[in-house]
């Protein structure tokens, strides 16, 4: 766990913009309302997203949920720094609000979002229990492509 946070915080740093190509790729993937949600996302969260999108294969359930599952991370507007702070704090005891709470609560905030913009049940599910085990509902194939890809 150690070990993906670390790589996921210099991932965050180094994060380029998604060229005009790749926005036309995200564009195709994703129905209008899905797409200004996806480009809502600070620019280190659509590469992130559209990386996992490149592993999880052409199947459009997936693809839709490997671009959005981390939308909820849109209201707290962290940077790396916050991140890593909220993520620290959480391992304590200690009551935690404002921007650190909904960093930490993005999933659940995200899935909300999705559901309420109409996304595929696969998106809103990911995006709600990632990183956790699949629900009984989903497919265990896909889903571990989907965490597999997000983790990688």
């Amino acid at each position: 766990m150690a070990l993906h946070l670390v790589r996921r915080f210099f991932g965050f740093l180094t994060a380029a913009p998604l060229s005009p190509i790749e926005q036309d790729e995200i564009h195709a993937a994703l129905p209008s309302r899905l797409a200004r949600l996806f480009f809502s996302q600070r620019t280190e969260d659509q590469r992130h997203a559209f990386d996992v999108r490149s592993r999880v294969g052409d199947d459009p359930a997936l693809v839709q949920a490997a671009l959005l599952h981390d939308v909820g991370k849109i209201d707290s507007d962290l940077g790396a720094v916050g991140r890593s702070l909220a993520t620290i704090w959480s391992a304590t005891s200690l009551p935690i609000w404002g921007r650190w709470r909904a960093y930490l609560d993005h999933g659940r905030l995200g899935a909300d979002v999705l559901e309420a913009h109409g996304a595929d049940e696969l998106a809103v599910a990911f995006t709600r229990h990632h990183p956790g085990a699949v629900p009984k509902s989903f497919d265990a194939v896909g889903w571990k492509r989907l965490s597999s890809a997000d983790d990688a």
